[in-house]
């Protein structure tokens, strides 16, 4: 499952649009950056920069920026309908 890290103001609509547009399994973790969440020493483990939005993928890995998440979910879209399709045919 993917986690979307996401903060009001912090561009994190675009990666959580383009989630729901391949229906994506994902949940969300609210990060406040107000209280400078993204500072703390749990979020930089998983996001040095400490940036938001941050997208962990199901491996532990994390993307730390938006427009890179974007770009992946794309194939993640793919493959979901391929498989999506594949289960249709049998």
């Amino acid at each position: 499952m993917l986690t979307l890290y996401w903060s009001t103001l912090a561009s994190s609509i675009a990666v959580h649009a383009s989630l729901e547009q391949v229906k994506a399994d994902y949940q969300l973790r609210f990060v406040n950056l107000a209280a400078k969440e993204n500072r703390s020493e749990t979020y930089l483990s998983l996001n040095p920069t400490g940036l938001v939005p941050a997208l962990t993928l199901p491996n532990g890995r994390t993307i730390g920026e938006a427009a890179a998440a974007i770009t992946l979910i794309g194939p993640i879209g793919r493959f979901l309908r391929r498989t999506t399709l594949m289960e249709n045919e049998g």
